[in-house]
């Protein structure tokens, strides 16, 4: 919980798509084009909001977990 306070640097408790990229880049993962972006959107904003919550980037990390381990 505190990466994602520290990477939703809005305060807002989600993050756009924009800040969902920069917070993507700040921990390293660079090189992202638009539709890839807007792919693990569509795949991460459970509630079709438009928006990440803490809980949904929760969800997908465990969903990733999960099928790395198979």
């Amino acid at each position: 919980m505190k990466l994602f306070h520290f990477l939703d640097t809005a305060g807002a408790d989600t993050m756009t798509e924009a800040e969902f990229a920069r917070a993507l880049s700040r921990v390293g993962v660079c090189g992202i084009n638009e539709e890839v972006m807007r792919a693990l959107m569509a795949t991460s904003d459970l509630d079709k909001d438009g928006n990440l919550e803490y809980r949904e980037i929760v969800a997908q990390l465990e969903k990733w977990h999960q099928s790395n381990k198979a």
